[in-house]
């Protein structure tokens, strides 16, 4: 086989993923024509919101200023660490006891609050699980994929919280 024909088939099968996990990273929902839950619409925002040059890749640099200014809004004491209540409101107004439970597990000092440290121990796990290519940044064909992986594992909900597994969205 030529070199054209195997470019043109690598770039056929690229498309076969990439075109439906872009959609899904827009809101267009997932293959079932179903649309992204609350969660994936929530994520996808916060991936343009993170992404400040606008060039469709949120890279380590982006992440770490997005996650020092929503600590910074929602530090109400201004002490520069989030107490649970401080973390709930940060997501959404979420429940208190689940933002208790998530300070336990990421509060690596144990002084109840969790420090721009500590969220940044989340948020490299969570970077290091979307960026499949290790490249130190997620695009949005890796955000799509996530939402992919999500939607399978979760019912077909598109999302985290959807479906059976409750949640509050």
């Amino acid at each position: 086989m030529t070199r054209s024909k195997y470019l043109t088939i690598g770039a056929a099968l690229l498309a076969t993923v990439a075109v439906p996990a872009l959609a899904i990273a827009h809101g267009g929902g997932d293959r079932d024509g179903a649309t992204t839950s609350p969660r994936a619409e929530r994520m996808i925002e916060r991936f343009e919101a993170m992404d400040t040059n606008k060039d469709g890749v949120v890279t380590r640099d982006e992440l770490a200023a997005h996650r020092a200014a929503r600590l910074k809004a929602a530090d109400s004491d201004g002490d520069g660490l989030l107490s649970a209540e401080e973390f709930a409101a940060m997501h959404d107004g979420g429940k208190v006891e689940r933002a208790q439970r998530m300070v336990r597990w990421l509060d690596g000092d144990g002084d109840g609050k969790l420090s721009l440290d500590e969220l940044g121990f989340m948020g490299g796990r969570m970077m290091a699980h979307v960026d499949r290519d290790g490249n130190g940044s997620v695009d949005k064909i890796e955000l799509g994929r996530m939402i992919e992986r999500m939607a399978r594992h979760h019912g077909g909900k598109g999302g985290y919280h959807g479906g059976r597994h409750g949640g509050h969205d």
